[in-house]
């Protein structure tokens, strides 16, 4: 299969026709990859660049979900529309045969997703069995089957491998796709230090530079502002200096002492608290609102009756004087925003695949990692810190030193987006000369 010119143009004497740029499909609600996408509708802003810019999605949001509850689901992803129009794609020659192709973000490039969506597409009827699926995954996420000239034209962003185990490399026809995409693209930026350094493996520790950033942290203010923002925004904007908490990853069994940690936090910062409902189903009394609206003194849940938008969910955060989550993107926006975020992190999960910690006896929790990276670990609680009554009361007093020094968080946002800007010039180079723009300029 040929997915590349039959006579490649040399790069920058030819004018690309279109970027296309593929996107991860969310199968609930969810805003943080909303902000990864928004992030590359900023830096492509910000560059100018002179072509039309195609998003694409390999599945199409209808079929990747699988409603228990339609209208709440419904209602919850119209709210976090964000102004991106997505084609769906599932033809490699349409995908990779005219211009440069950027991949961004997320797990697109890991084994195991890679065989989830291929089950997916199985159990919704788009094949009768696995193994053409996973093949079509490859051909879509790896690249298989394209030309050299097809593959100098792709850019890997902000993705990570930092689930891939060892034995997934076992999978000869998956290692070789992904050894010849790292090996051929123009660039591959992964988002962690960790899939920086198993890139540098595959081409032979050349010292080549391959550590990106998450794209969430390329939205910019300007992009933000374009978002619309209802009722839930004006209602965070009466609320100031109060700390925000959501808990999306928590385990029933212990959420008691995450509700406690949340409290006890609460009370020696003497500061109110507010829920942020960063997955708008969240919303509902019966979750996890309804059971911490009962254990916080001071705790407001806001309003229950309409989901939230994108741009209300980020100006809730934005007016927080802390956040406290345990949900990634939420972290990473908050202190992209400048506020301080402590995240609660855990290395294992019972789940058979934990999008926080990975796969069994390879656990890596990617919460960690971020904040590892970034010399923010005081602000990164362990689980099992929250179990024990005097170690949870030495971590809110260490937390606690940590906020009465400004300096100490603006310092960590400083360097997360002097990171972002620093990598963002390096992508940017890159797309220029796969377009051409610097022969039209």
């Amino acid at each position: 299969m040929d997915c590349g010119f039959r006579d490649p143009p040399e790069i920058g004497h030819q004018f690309m026709k279109q970027l296309t740029v593929i996107c991860a499909t969310p199968p609930n609600p969810n805003p943080g990859m909303a902000t990864v996408d928004l992030g590359f509708a900023a830096m492509a802003r910000r560059a100018g660049w002179p072509l039309p810019i195609r998003y694409v999605q390999v599945v199409g949001r209808d079929e990747v979900r699988r409603h228990r509850t339609p209208g709440i689901k419904e209602a919850a992803m119209a709210a976090l529309q964000h102004g991106l129009d997505y084609a769906v794609e599932r033809d490699p020659d349409r995908l990779f045969g005219d211009g440069a192709v950027v991949f961004w973000g997320d797990f697109l490039h890991q084994r195991v997703y890679q065989q989830r969506m291929a089950e997916h597409l199985v159990r919704v009827g788009m094949y009768d069995s696995v193994e053409p699926a996973v093949t079509l995954m490859r051909r879509l996420f790896l690249m298989e089957g394209c030309d050299a000239a097809a593959l100098g034209r792709a850019v890997l962003f902000g993705s990570t491998l930092l689930y891939n185990r060892r034995l997934d490399l076992r999978d000869a026809a998956y290692r070789t796709a992904l050894e010849r995409l790292l090996n051929g693209a123009a660039g591959t930026w992964f988002r962690d230090a960790i899939s920086a350094a198993a890139v540098e493996r595959v081409r032979g520790w050349a010292g080549s530079h391959h550590l990106g950033i998450d794209a969430a942290l390329l939205m910019d203010a300007q992009q933000q502002a374009q978002l619309v923002a209802g009722p839930w925004a004006e209602e965070a904007r009466q609320a100031t200096d109060h700390i925000g908490i959501f808990l999306g990853r928590v385990d029933r069994k212990i959420l008691a002492s995450y509700v406690k940690f949340c409290e006890d936090a609460a009370n020696r910062l003497k500061r109110p608290s507010r829920w942020i409902p960063w997955w708008p189903l969240s919303t509902r009394r019966s979750g996890p609102v309804g059971r911490l609206t009962g254990g916080i003194r001071g705790f407001q849940c806001g309003r229950l009756d309409r989901p939230p938008s994108l741009g209300d969910l980020l100006e809730m955060i934005q007016r927080c004087a802390l956040v406290v989550t345990d949900t990634y993107h939420l972290a990473v926006n908050a202190w992209r925003m400048g506020v301080p975020a402590v995240c609660i992190g855990f290395s294992r999960s019972e789940e058979p695949f934990c999008s926080s910690t990975g796969q069994p006896f390879a656990w890596s929790d990617k919460r960690h990692l971020f904040y590892a990276m970034y010399d923010a670990l005081s602000f990164y609680v362990h689980r099992e810190e929250l179990l024990d009554r005097t170690l949870r009361k030495q971590r809110i007093e260490h937390l606690a030193d940590c906020l009465a020094d400004p300096d100490l968080s603006g310092s960590i946002h400083r360097s997360m987006m002097q990171h972002a800007q620093q990598t963002e010039s390096r992508v940017a180079a890159t797309i220029d000369r796969l377009i051409g723009k610097a022969e039209s300029a």
